[in-house]
């Protein structure tokens, strides 16, 4: 079969269900505007430049929604370049909200257009009823419109697409009935040969990690930094390791030193505390999946919003963790049952949680870490996450084809 996978950067989302169907001799193209380097044997990259690029594209237009529009048309045009070359997708998949996918069904539509839903943006919702009342996000009426109007490219793409698929039933929940009703989950894959239960590995010295894509507000960033003093003060040899970006993703207010992450320095200097915590930046999968492994206690702290891998690939592990208490994690809490969940807005509930963690990892004994126990968890996990997969949907759709 044909495939084309639409996203503005590559591999995102796609590169679990691209690395499986190159196995099976597709003709894969994924259309993009990065890619930082990266590529997967079997998928041909077609990276949009010059006037398509991702930096022609955000000096665009200010506005978000109208870059969206730009960014379709870009996407169309290169949709007729391979239509005018003879190439046809049987499949097409687009993270919609981007714009990528605004043409597709235009173009070609006989395709099987699959769309991929991350967030629907709901002026009643949890995340907007947290923003507004956070003081790390400069949220308001207006705010709360512009966001709306950002669902509009997402549920065009969605109203003319075959299927709808969403990560994670938080996600899919986001949506409006009638879209709702219309919507698939299938979960964003996790390598479980890498993310799986070692307790052997738990560290010798008690240490605490969080682990973030960006040190930003919509992760908890700062409320994890201001806890430090009371935790590290209460634990005199606890060491605090930090890996993740300097970079926001997610939006919301910079401090005056315009960078979370000199904020967070420049605080725990001042609080004499600095030499106890350790910036690792970002690692390879597999050294990341062993720096989990080795914690005392892992947090996760988020705003009610998308789903981090973040925090599934750390459930995998069965690391002790303590995350945020809301909706966003309630579908993933049977994971594990080595996790506190708390309000991340309380310094004195966090410490004690995280408090709790350290004191069981210490009389921890390596008799507790079973190696056939672990085992088994893993493949628990792995059924209880892996039911569909967007590379057997697509596979469900060429057989129908030959039915």
């Amino acid at each position: 079969m044909n495939i084309l996978f639409l996203h503005p950067n590559f591999p995102a989302q796609f590169k679990s269900p691209c690395l499986e169907l190159a196995k099976y001799k597709h003709h894969i193209k994924f259309i993009c505007q990065t890619h930082y380097g990266r590529s997967i044997r079997g998928v041909e990259k077609l990276v949009l430049k010059g006037r398509g690029s991702h930096e022609n594209t955000l000096l665009s237009s200010k506005n978000e929604h109208n870059r969206t529009l730009f960014r379709g048309k870009i996407y169309r045009e290169s949709f007729l370049i391979l239509k005018d070359a003879g190439w046809n997708p049987d499949v097409a998949i687009a993270h919609s909200g981007w714009g990528c996918g605004i043409h597709i069904k235009e173009i070609w539509p006989k395709t099987h257009f699959i769309s991929y839903l991350e967030w629907w943006f709901d002026a009643e919702s949890d995340l907007v009823d947290k923003l507004s009342k956070s003081k790390y996000f400069d949220f308001s009426i207006n705010s709360s419109s512009k966001l709306l109007i950002r669902n509009m490219p997402a549920a065009y793409e969605m109203c003319v697409a075959n299927q709808i698929i969403a990560p994670t039933e938080w996600q899919k929940n986001q949506l409006p009935r009638l879209l709702r009703e219309n919507c698939q989950v299938v979960q964003d894959q996790i390598d479980s040969n890498i993310f799986f239960p070692e307790p052997e590995k738990i560290s010798d010295f008690p240490v605490l990690t969080y682990g973030t894509r960006g040190m930003e507000p919509m992760r908890g960033f700062p409320q994890f930094i201001q806890i430090l003093p009371q935790l590290l003060q209460k634990w005199p040899q606890l060491t605090v390791e930090i890996a993740g970006t300097d970079t926001v993703s997610y939006g919301g207010k910079l401090p005056k030193e315009k960078s979370w992450k000199k904020w967070a320095l420049n605080f725990l200097n001042q609080e004499g505390i600095a030499n106890r915590v350790k910036w690792l930046g970002t690692m390879p999968l597999a050294e990341y999946a062993n720096w989990l492994k080795q914690t005392w206690c892992h947090v996760y702290f988020s705003e009610p919003y998308v789903t981090s891998w973040s925090l599934i690939e750390a459930l995998y592990c069965q690391i002790p963790m303590v995350i945020s208490d809301n909706k966003l994690v309630d579908e993933f809490s049977q994971l594990s049952a080595n996790i506190i969940k708390a309000d991340h807005n309380n310094k004195a509930e966090v410490v004690e949680a995280i408090s709790k963690k350290i004191r069981f990892a210490a009389i921890s004994t390596p008799v507790m870490a079973n190696t056939a126990r672990a085992t088994q968890t893993k493949s628990v996990i792995f059924a209880k996450t892996h039911t569909t997969t967007l590379a057997t949907l697509i596979a469900d759709v060429e057989a129908a084809t030959k039915v």
